[in-house]
């Protein structure tokens, strides 16, 4: 039999993992992003490079299907990791 240790920290940190991923972006997001990354003519200036998809929805104006714009980075900050 396996036993698990939890702690409060890692109750924690599964709370706000869940918030994250529960109010996250939805998967039409992630399509639109690559839509409007393939209807770029400049598109291979993007090529190589690591893009996110708040990035270009910033860039090409778009937004998540609910109408929210969502940025990593804020979660990164919000939650100080």
């Amino acid at each position: 039999m396996l036993h698990y240790c939890v702690s409060f920290k890692s109750i924690a940190l599964f709370l706000q993992f869940k918030t994250i991923f529960e109010n996250g972006e939805s998967t039409e997001y992630a399509g639109k992003a690559c839509a409007y990354l393939a209807a770029d003519s400049n598109i291979m200036k993007k090529s190589g490079k690591i893009l996110l998809a708040s990035d270009l929805g910033d860039e090409y104006g778009f937004v998540d299907i609910n109408g929210m714009v969502l940025h990593c980075r804020t979660y990164l900050f919000i939650y100080d990791w």
